[in-house]
């Protein structure tokens, strides 16, 4: 088998140039719920690319420590930001397909000669041999490492929690000990989807236990309600239904932990600070002299995003 084939830097970077973002779902979904400029940020630091496989496609660079494209792989979403499904042979599939086989099936069908580079690309035994957002890691030497399933969700967590360099594995199938080498001798958190923990438990024992100190988050196991369960959430779902642009985020609400762990909404849906039995409305707080500022802030974020009681333990950076 070959032991290395990049994808050519001109295909590269024909997707990744700005002037597509109008074609391209995901764009439209983060810009609206990001913000223009941080949307075109996030998207130029990742290397979101644009594909006419399928009509507004995706394409989510693999680029290695040496900054070049290892994969692509390319999903179509709609605009809640899932990956579209369709029915093909009977079977509910989402629309995701890597670029290699893309362009491959597309040559054949058309009885175009397959380039050089292509061929050789077959002929490896791993096709995406790296993480995506890898590129980052010698960036941000000092930054511990937050690890999603999903390209999608490391995008946009790293928005709103910048402390961390937000990498994703692309499929639990990829965690593996070849991969997880970039990671050595970093602070890891990982972030399963829901579902997943055990999984990915399992997994990080196997790849990543010889390489680096890792936790892992069960946040979303331990704050999923069935609704979440049956529609799959993952940490970008809870991200967006906040409905809050992320520059709301980073104030470190730290000093304040003690007051924002007594908050919790009553049976009537009124946030109150407390215990159950006293009830307070926290919505006095608010207004009072003797709140701090940051507490303040949380209150009012609270009552107009309610997920966000269950983000708290994010907003306060205390994972590692």
């Amino acid at each position: 088998p070959t032991k290395n084939a990049d994808i050519p830097l001109e295909i590269f970077n024909a997707s990744i140039s700005s002037k597509f973002y109008q074609d391209n779902q995901f764009m439209k979904n983060i810009i609206i719920q990001l913000g223009e400029s941080l949307a075109v940020e996030k998207a130029k630091e990742y290397h979101i690319g644009t594909s006419k496989h399928w009509q507004g496609a995706t394409v989510f660079w693999f680029v290695g420590h040496d900054d070049k494209p290892k994969a692509g792989q390319i999903k179509l979403f709609d605009e809640t930001n899932h990956t579209v499904k369709q029915i093909i042979n009977d079977k509910k599939e989402s629309l995701t397909r890597w670029l290699h086989s893309a362009l491959y099936a597309k040559l054949k069908e058309e009885k175009k000669p397959i380039p050089q580079w292509l061929n050789d690309y077959y002929q490896m035994e791993t096709k995406v041999n790296c993480l995506f957002g890898e590129h980052l890691l010698k960036k941000y030497p000092e930054k511990p490492i937050a690890l999603v399933e999903a390209p999608k969700t490391a995008v946009i967590a790293s928005a709103y929690f910048p402390k961390y360099v937000w990498i994703a594995t692309g499929s639990l199938s990829y965690l593996t000990e070849a991969r997880c080498k970039a990671l050595q001798s970093r602070k890891v958190v990982l972030f399963p989807d829901l579902n997943a923990l055990g999984k990915w438990e399992e997994k990080a024992l196997k790849s990543l236990a010889k390489y680096c100190k890792y936790t892992v988050n069960d946040f979303l196991e331990k704050n999923a309600s069935k609704e979440d369960i049956e529609a799959g959430y993952d940490l970008a779902d809870y991200l967006a239904n906040l409905n809050m642009k992320p520059k709301t985020y980073q104030t470190p609400f730290i000093e304040d932990n003690d007051y924002i762990d007594s908050l919790f909404f009553d049976e009537n849906g009124t946030l109150c600070t407390g215990t159950p039995s006293e009830n307070y409305p926290a919505i006095f707080d608010s207004t009072a002299p003797y709140t701090s500022p940051k507490a303040k802030d949380f209150v009012k974020l609270a009552e107009t995003a309610p997920n966000v009681l269950k983000l708290k333990e994010f907003l306060g950076l205390k994972i590692i």
